[in-house]
């Protein structure tokens, strides 16, 4: 498909088949919301399967194939807790003008929902600004790394290149690189690389925004994009039969809120039917069937054809959550059990569904006319 007139683009890195679900959700939330760019996947060719190629290739408009680029640095990355990081230094390549060939583009991690259109992301690498990337929460004189706006550009490719090989990252991971390369970031867009703050919008992290709480609550509904950084991603929470995630007592409201977002847009745009090329699914729990998602990554060359990724589909559980009362719903997850008769004498008045939050954020509808409606 050719470039849009402004010749930008949206772009994602896979380097694992654990990650396809989130890349479908990604670029069909992006379609979702109307976006004008194309849409392109960069995939390792020695880690991500020739079906899960497949899949990408009914959404994304281009797929590019790179060769994996890896940290080495097992001493960071344990001091991270996230050794799978390795791999990241993949993110390298899309600097390259040989891989991206457009003029800019926005760059998201495959764990990222959008919830509006973000296509003036664009306008912050106007004019000769290079590089552009939201505060991480945990330490906000460092950008996160899952979202960012930039041009390919070779100079920045040999230099993460040479950085890569000589330095390393003090994370051992892609966030450390980036933040040494572009190490001006914090203090102004003076340096060889010019530089941008996007706003946290752009870049919320679920997970921790809890520790300030009334500043959710003030910005809810302007937040632009969420990143489910770390291990627990949407696609590994379990729902009921229903649809309705089960919550978690170790992740807050807002957490849950914008989980389940990612799945409605999920099941508005059918990914289930899109994964279903098996009819394998995991154990029976007790309160739900969980997913038997791959977890590792494969390995074989694109001519091969044998991996097979389980049927979301069948991704489901047995109980609806108005089964449920409000403390169980809190409860541990391993904890979570159906109602008896003498539960039933339980109160029930504050069920999480009805949280005034809980719809907040709603996706646009097609008319018979093609019209999105809000």
């Amino acid at each position: 498909m050719p470039a849009t007139p402004e010749n930008y683009c949206y772009v994602t890195l896979l380097t694992s088949d654990s990650y396809i679900p989130g890349a479908l959700v990604l670029a069909n939330s992006l379609r979702a919301y109307g976006t004008k760019y194309p849409l392109v996947a960069v995939v390792t060719n020695d880690s991500v399967s020739p079906n899960s190629v497949n899949h990408l290739r009914s959404v994304f408009n281009d797929i590019v194939f790179v060769d994996t680029i890896r940290s080495n640095d097992k001493k960071n990355l344990d001091l991270l807790g996230r050794s799978e990081l390795d791999i990241t230094f993949t993110k390298i390549h899309v600097w390259n003008p040989d891989v991206i060939k457009y003029s800019r583009f926005v760059f998201f991690d495959s764990d990222v929902l959008v919830t509006r259109n973000v296509d003036e992301l664009f306008s912050y690498v106007d004019g000769d600004i290079d590089f552009a990337a939201a505060p991480d929460c945990g330490w906000p004189d460092i950008f996160n790394s899952g979202v960012f706006v930039t041009k390919p550009n070779k100079a920045v490719y040999d230099g993460l290149m040479h950085m890569a090989m000589t330095e390393g990252s003090f994370d051992g991971a892609d966030q450390g690189l980036l933040n040494q390369f572009f190490s001006n970031w914090a203090q102004s867009s003076e340096g060889p690389f010019k530089t941008n703050r996007l706003p946290f919008v752009y870049n919320v992290t679920p997970s921790s925004v809890y520790s300030y709480l009334p500043a959710f609550q003030q910005f809810e509904n302007t937040i632009a994009i969420v990143h489910f950084i770390g291990e627990m991603k949407p696609w590994k929470w379990d729902r009921f039969s229903d649809g309705k995630i089960v919550p978690k007592s170790e992740f807050p409201y807002q957490t849950t809120t914008l989980v389940q977002k990612w799945w409605d847009i999920f099941d508005q745009y059918n990914v289930a039917k899109v994964l279903s090329i098996s009819t394998e699914t995991g154990p029976v729990s007790g309160w739900n069937v969980r997913s038997n998602y791959p977890t590792g990554v494969y390995h074989g060359s694109k001519s091969e054809n044998t991996y097979q990724i389980p049927d979301f589909a069948h991704y489901h559980c047995d109980w609806n959550e108005n089964e449920f009362t409000a403390s169980q719903k809190l409860a541990s997850s391993t904890k979570v059990k159906k109602l008896t008769d003498k539960d039933l004498t339980e109160d029930t008045s504050i069920p999480i569904k009805n949280h005034s939050n809980y719809s907040s954020f709603k996706i646009p509808t097609t008319t018979a006319g093609g019209r999105r409606k809000h």
